[in-house]
């Protein structure tokens, strides 16, 4: 299935399925439905979805009247995540998002001297450690 949404195409036939799931009873048509999970080359995930007529992807086929459908929902990362958290699984999102860390995580990074210096006069002059100075202006760029 291929649909453009605010100017983006999403393509089923091209991006690569991460996920699928199932809600409802398989055998009453009405109320069944299922989604898959896909990422673009892009890096944007979306779903792709069908169901009967009692599903969010029911189709208005007359007056008072609805029939099954398809639908094409673009995800923002984080909604992706979320997505895979609920219907797919501790280990399928740790094999998708990577190992989740509890707490706080470390991560060895090569900043150059001159940045390295201002962090360390920063850290001195306010009686703060490193790890604090880089981590506030961290929180302040991902806000």
């Amino acid at each position: 299935m291929k649909k453009i949404i605010n100017g983006k195409v999403y393509d089923t036939e091209k991006a690569r399925l991460v996920g699928h799931c199932e809600f409802g009873d398989p055998l009453n048509g009405l109320d069944f439905y299922q989604e898959w999970l896909y990422l673009k080359r892009t890096g944007e995930y979306f779903t792709y979805g069908e169901g009967g007529p009692r599903t969010p992807y029911s189709t208005v086929v007359g007056e008072n009247r609805w029939g099954g459908g398809w639908g094409i929902v673009p995800l923002e990362y984080g909604e992706a995540k979320q997505w895979v958290q609920e219907h797919m699984g501790a280990e399928a999102y740790e094999g998708i998002f990577g190992k989740v860390a509890e707490g706080d995580c470390e991560l060895h990074i090569r900043i150059p001297a001159e940045i390295a210096d201002k962090i360390a006069e920063e850290a001195a002059t306010k009686k703060r450690s490193v790890n604090s100075v880089i981590a506030d202006v961290l929180k302040e760029a991902f806000k």
